[in-house]
């Protein structure tokens, strides 16, 4: 639940050195760092009783290199992390720690801060306090009477490899979601997903579209690994000790088959990557998953591909949809998003929810269960992961220049920019980009959407000595809505920069200097 602050705190941070003593500003307290030449700006904010907590900053003018941390109960601390986190309307959800308090730390690296001409600033707008769910979807109080049967639900951890050999090899693709959309936090279950290349590890990860749709959400996303008990009926581990990645890239996403597909920033340790197939499951055929029911730790459930499903409980189209029968254990709402798997670990679909006389509950085997199919959604991500030698994912150190296709390569070839834009005619409608020649292609490009001249403009800078990344800059001289992707092709490293049409109004340049590391 979102909850605004009684008064919205705007932080305006000095570019001027005021000594090496700690100081009062803004309600939180300013000090310099001689050992590594920053200026820091920390401030703590409680709710009590919280599970867990996380900040919305708004008003972000940051100077590069600029790095952030919050910390938590227990000495929970995550980061650093910076403005890759924030979407396309400004926001920025920092990651969530777990408590009553959340506390905030800013460094700006002094090198950078006392040249800038304008002062820094954040604004902390409002916080997102996160509940444990109950077996009603509502939080938990230990008060209410349970509303859901979950009695058909099978523990991941009670699950032994002699009745599922795949099953530690799934658990540790599986992904538990909190992401915002609007003011509301939401839960959902996700995968990562395995490309063609070889030679890289891209943290592609399937879920559904109707978690959530847009950038926005989609920077906001937290993604929690391994939440699994580790004895059967046992104790899940609290979220604080989990891998995570924080903040992801909108690739792809269509409400016909419900799907979202993006990339993560980044890929914990010890990660698998599910393969897939776009084969028809035949019918009768059993298929497997692992979810997140409530947003409780993993559970597995299994179903039977149905032969001649009966429609009059369910409108989804058989074209774009598998439905099962269940056979063993069950979902619930969190587990929207899991990936539906053949005998051989294969995604072969993703959850949409169930149909049924009874359809809220999962344990009512008379539903069906519905996945949005895989070769549908397949056509819209290949190019992603269905291209060896770093098509999908890096690794061919170098693009080329294209006019026709609308491909830019800067910095001797190594980033390749692509990208579209919003016809004014048709809101709905996309259009590439065209290539611009300018004078400097190895720093700078520009793409055009009429021949009236340049209408965006790119620029990669070397700022490995200082942050360790390139910095890359866009802006724009058009009201027009456009999408750009980046993507480093040596390290296979992608970014989306989005923004939507905003009739008159021509927004600051964007940009992103930790994304694309050097090495």
């Amino acid at each position: 639940i979102e909850r605004p602050l009684p008064e919205s705190m705007l932080v305006v941070l000095p570019t001027e050195f005021y000594g090496a003593e700690p100081k009062s500003l803004a309600g939180g307290v300013l000090t310099y760092s001689a050992n590594d030449d920053a200026m820091n700006w920390g401030l703590a904010i409680r709710a009590d009783d919280a599970w867990r907590l996380r900040l919305r900053l708004s008003a972000l003018h940051l100077p590069v290199g600029t790095r952030m941390w919050v910390f938590g109960e227990g000495e929970e601390t995550v980061g650093p992390f910076g403005t890759e986190l924030m979407g396309p309307d400004g926001t920025l959800w920092t990651p969530s720690v777990a408590g009553p308090e959340i506390r905030l730390e800013v460094s700006m690296p002094t090198t950078v801060l006392w040249e800038s001409e304008d002062p820094p600033t954040i604004e902390i707008v409002a916080i997102s306090e996160i509940f444990p769910l109950d077996e009603r979807g509502m939080p938990k109080s230990g008060r209410e009477p349970q509303l859901n049967d979950t009695s058909c639900l099978v523990d991941a951890a009670c699950v032994p490899t002699s009745d599922y050999p795949l099953i530690d090899t799934v658990k540790r693709a599986i992904a538990y979601l909190e992401f915002q959309v609007g003011g509301i936090g939401y839960k959902c279950t996700g995968a990562l997903v395995n490309d063609r290349d070889q030679q890289t590890w891209v943290p592609y990860l399937l879920t559904a579209n109707h978690c959530f749709a847009t950038q926005n959400s989609a920077s906001s996303l937290e993604a929690f690994f391994d939440y699994s008990a580790s004895t059967c009926n046992g104790s899940p581990p609290s979220l604080a000790s989990l891998p995570r990645s924080s903040g992801a890239t909108l690739l792809k996403t269509s409400s016909a088959n419900d799907f979202t597909f993006v990339r993560l920033n980044q890929s914990p340790g010890g990660r698998s990557f599910l393969g897939w197939t776009t084969a028809e499951p035949a019918n009768n055929e059993t298929l497997y998953r692992v979810s997140h029911p409530f947003g409780w730790s993993a559970f597995v459930s299994a179903g039977s591909k149905a032969s001649n499903p009966s429609l009059i409980y369910c409108s989804s189209s058989t074209a774009n949809y598998h439905f099962t029968q269940t056979l063993l254990g069950g979902t619930f709402g969190g587990s929207s998003g899991a990936p539906l798997l053949n005998a051989s670990g294969q995604i072969v679909g993703q959850l949409l929810g169930g149909c049924g006389p009874n359809s809220s509950d999962g344990c009512d085997y008379s539903n069906y269960e519905i996945d949005g199919k895989f070769s549908v959604s397949f056509p819209q991500i290949s190019q992603y992961i269905n291209m060896e030698g770093g098509g999908g994912g890096g690794g061919t150190g170098s693009c080329t220049n294209n006019l026709t296709n609308g491909v830019v390569c800067l910095r001797n070839g190594r980033f390749e920019f692509t990208g579209t834009w919003t016809d004014f005619a048709n809101p709905a409608t996309t259009r590439p980009l065209i290539w611009t020649p300018v004078e400097d292609i190895n720093a700078t490009g520009g793409f055009q959407n009429n021949p009236s001249g340049i209408q965006v403009v790119m620029r990669v800078a070397d700022g490995c000595s200082q942050t360790g990344a390139y910095w890359v800059w866009l802006g724009g001289f058009t009201d027009a809505g456009w999408s750009i992707n980046v993507r480093d092709t040596v390290t296979g490293r992608q970014k989306t920069f989005n923004r939507t049409r905003q009739s008159g109004a021509f927004p600051a340049t964007l940009r992103d200097a930790t994304t694309f590391t050097c090495n």
